[in-house]
């Protein structure tokens, strides 16, 4: 009986150690991970641009530009050979715009930026078409 009781402390005292150790181990991983991304710099984007998605046949996007100081900046949007498409000058503090253009069978390169003082954000999309096609049939019984 006693060995039967030692043999039974043995086995816990393993697995609780093991245990013990499985956690030590996993705590210092996470705490090496959260120490590193600690030190990674957040950077404040005050540009934001989206692509909404089609809408009447038109290819849909949102720049958003939280423009702190309200100073004057310019909106580009520029094609695959960096043709300028649209530009104009804006000087709002809180500026939204949607922009829109035709869907086109063929692929395109957008690159839409925002400009002011010295600095400029800028992102390219690839509009590729796609075509699904879905065939249904109805089965009735004569």
């Amino acid at each position: 009986m006693k060995r039967q009781s030692l043999s039974v402390i043995a086995k816990q005292f393993v697995v609780t150690t093991a245990a013990a150790f499985i956690l030590i181990i996993g705590s210092s991983h996470s705490s090496k991970a959260a120490g590193a991304t600690d030190k990674k710099e957040v950077v404040d984007r005050p540009v934001k641009i989206s692509y909404l998605g089609l809408k009447d046949n038109r290819v849909m996007f949102d720049v958003e530009f939280a423009n702190k100081d309200g100073q004057k900046f310019f909106l580009d949007i520029l094609n695959e050979s960096n043709e300028v498409l649209y530009t104009k000058r804006y000087s709002e503090a809180a500026f939204s715009k949607k922009i829109s253009f035709d869907k086109t069978s063929e692929e395109t390169v957008v690159t839409i930026s925002v400009r002011w003082g010295k600095k400029e954000y800028s992102e390219t999309f690839k509009i590729k078409p796609e075509s699904n096609y879905v065939t249904d049939l109805l089965v009735t019984r004569l």
